[in-house]
């Protein structure tokens, strides 16, 4: 799968059966981007985290392992109890996602959709 494109956002293919909700990614500047398709307030209070392109390729592998907990110094991983996950960073901001959005994002990374080389 081609690299992910500088403008714009990302989502999985994989989302199509949830409803079309899911994790969003860009890429530009050296950096990704993580956004949820579902926020709907004002667009310049949505939440966006931001993580170091140096960084994504681990913040990749940690989600197919399943993992919760830091990813590197700046994000972390929490799985819920229902299934889903909330991603965190260290400014405070938060991204929840359901257990359909994350696996749908698990299969996308899997199918590599979300390569920033």
């Amino acid at each position: 799968m081609a690299p992910i494109s500088p403008v714009g956002w990302r989502k999985s293919s994989y989302s199509g059966s949830n409803g079309g909700q899911c994790v969003e990614v860009a890429i530009a500047a050296g950096m990704v981007r993580i956004r949820d398709s579902k926020y709907s307030g004002p667009p310049e209070r949505r939440p966006i985290i931001t993580v170091p392109i140096h960084r994504w390729v681990d913040v990749l592998e940690f989600v197919l392992r399943g993992g919760a907990g830091q990813v590197g110094m700046g994000l972390s991983i929490e799985l819920c109890a229902e299934g889903g996950t909330t991603l965190k960073s260290h400014d405070g901001t938060e991204l929840a996602f359901t257990a359909a959005e994350w696996d749908a994002f698990a299969k996308g990374i899997v199918n590599d959709e979300f390569s920033a080389s």
